[in-house]
């Protein structure tokens, strides 16, 4: 359940065809981390281990937007 006081994490994702840039924030505007990962199945283990992180001290859904 949602709530007005709840933080959401917000993953923005810009493809590339060698590496993609990350961004992670909240609904507040606030800029947790920017990275890279190569585009390559290690890359994406990281990211998605990072995200993952993030996930369990922000447990509300998380919107993930890509641009290419």
């Amino acid at each position: 359940m949602l709530t007005s006081q709840s933080l959401q994490l917000r993953v923005g994702v810009d493809v590339g065809t060698q590496s993609h840039s990350v961004a992670v924030g909240l609904t507040d505007g606030s800029l947790l981390e920017e990275f890279e990962i190569p585009h390559t199945a290690a890359g994406f283990e990281d990211f998605f281990t990072r995200i993952e992180g993030y996930a369990r001290r922000y447990p509300d859904p998380i919107a993930v937007a890509m641009e290419g």
